[in-house]
């Protein structure tokens, strides 16, 4: 899928309040707000076809408040041993951050 959401399932959508439209097909970097350079660091685990485990990552909304996800990723692979995305699953933690950094 060359960097492209395929498929996104569970409360992704509600959590980040977007339309699906906006994500499928589109790269995480169209998404606005997410902070830079913690895209690129996880963007280097996924480009190095890396797992990642309870990576968080920040992004200002569009009100200028702050949201949290904490996620974690499975390279796969197929039969061949050619890669075809990864599976994982995030959440929100933004509930746990603002009391942690408060």
């Amino acid at each position: 899928a060359q960097g492209k959401f395929t498929k996104v399932s569970g409360p992704v959508f509600e959590m980040l309040g977007i339309e699906a439209d906006q994500m499928l097909g589109e790269t995480s970097t169209v998404l606005a707000g997410w902070n830079a350079d913690e895209r690129a660091q996880l963007g280097a685990n996924i480009a190095s076809r890396r797992p990642f485990l309870d990576f968080v990552y920040s992004r200002t909304n569009a009100d200028g408040t702050m949201q949290y996800l904490q996620v974690s990723g499975e390279p796969m692979f197929d039969s061949a041993s050619r890669f075809i995305g990864y599976r994982g699953i995030g959440m929100d933690v933004s509930h746990r951050m603002r009391r942690d950094l408060a």
